[in-house]
């Protein structure tokens, strides 16, 4: 019973990390550039907009929950007992909390901070998206990678085990 409740945490978080891994690539791949394209001051109002949008959005829960379901992850083997660790869920689960979940805390949303700050204190907008641009484009690609690779991580581990599975039988 553990081991098909694990297989349902490795499934759903692997599922999880590729759709976050897509909703940042989104921005890494064409949102960010377009926003850039409009010229400074449109982009970081509609930044700011896309920031104050997303946490009444239907992403804060995927955010924070997938970021529960890496925790859980992580310490299943204490909670169940009967489930060893190993390294890919492990290294999946350690780096969807700190590329993702960390990267978003320590660097994504205090720069999105400064960029409100900065447009409603009347600082020069051409030299604030600009820092804004480059430092929060260059955090979310890291951000896309670690969802990805965590996704990867997660899914191996479900493989191995389903494999391990039906070849004892």
């Amino acid at each position: 019973m553990t081991t098909i409740l694990f297989n349902g945490l490795l499934a759903l978080a692997a599922v999880v990390s590729f759709v976050m891994a897509g909703i940042y690539l989104a921005f890494s791949g064409f949102i960010m550039s377009s926003l850039n394209n409009i010229g400074a001051k449109e982009a970081a109002i509609a930044m700011n907009s896309i920031n104050e949008e997303i946490v009444r959005s239907s992403f804060m829960p995927l955010f924070f929950g997938s970021s529960i379901l890496a925790v859980l992850i992580l310490i299943a083997p204490l909670l169940l007992g009967d489930i060893a660790y190993s390294v890919p869920p492990t290294a999946g689960s350690l780096t969807y909390l700190f590329g993702m979940f960390g990267c978003t805390v320590f660097f994504n949303v205090p720069l999105n901070n400064r960029l409100v700050s900065a447009i409603s204190s009347g600082k020069d907008p051409e030299q604030e998206w600009k820092h804004y641009f480059r430092h929060w484009t260059r955090w979310n690609h890291l951000r896309t990678i670690c969802c990805a690779v965590s996704g990867s991580f997660f899914g191996w581990t479900l493989y191995d085990i389903t494999q391990t599975t039906f070849l004892n039988y």
